[in-house]
């Protein structure tokens, strides 16, 4: 039996809607603060801080703060934000895909894990179609709660008005499909385009 067809999509924003790699924003960061790459990742990533930046529990001002505790030669408030930002890439199969389901006038979301500064750098002008497709934006610095959490996708739900089983949900990791699965929501695990379309189509979301 084919499944069900949803009233509401939500889609994850990195490696989904976009492509984007970390690393460039630390060679970036870097290279105008004259430390290793390496460092950079260090400080952000494998301290937690960009963690409880994305989580909600740290503002842009205190995240940077605590960068600069390790690295003083950070330049200043917008140029950190912008360098560690400038790291996503568009995909335009995806956007296509975006493109049909408009004109379906199916109801889409983005339920992404990011941060303040990557959704303020990306939202609302430099990948219009953000703006244009999707009109509800569950993100875990405003939610204050993190995919795979239980409560990201309670709170997503509520912001659309839907149940867990009228509601889609495409997901580049793993952990976090299994997450919305559990919850009753009709959870996919990105791997193409391709494979998205295909999907979609046989849930009646495309022809």
């Amino acid at each position: 039996m084919p499944p069900a067809t949803p009233r509401f999509l939500y889609f994850d924003l990195g490696k989904v809607l976009l492509d984007f790699d970390h690393r460039v924003g630390c060679r970036h960061l870097a290279s105008h603060a004259g430390v290793s790459e390496e460092l950079v990742w260090e400080t952000i990533f494998e301290s937690g801080i960009e963690w409880r930046y994305e989580r909600g529990e740290i503002s842009s001002r205190e995240f940077l703060e605590r960068v600069r505790e390790s690295i003083p030669t950070l330049p200043d408030f917008d140029t950190t934000l912008a360098l560690i930002s400038d790291i996503f890439v568009a995909r335009p199969d995806v956007e296509e895909i975006l493109d049909q389901l408009a004109r379906r006038n199916h109801r889409m979301g983005v339920l992404s894990n990011t941060c303040e500064a990557h959704w303020q750098h990306l939202y609302p002008n430099r990948f219009p179609f953000l703006r244009e497709r999707f009109r509800v934006h569950a993100l875990s610095f405003e939610l204050r709660a993190m995919k795979p959490e239980p409560a990201i996708y309670q709170q997503a739900l509520e912001l659309a008005g839907v149940s867990a089983a009228e509601t889609f949900f495409v997901d580049d990791r793993l952990e976090n499909v299994d997450a919305a699965a559990r919850l009753g929501i009709d959870a996919l695990q990105f791997h193409s385009a391709e494979q998205l379309a295909d999907e979609l189509a046989a849930r009646g979301l495309l022809a």
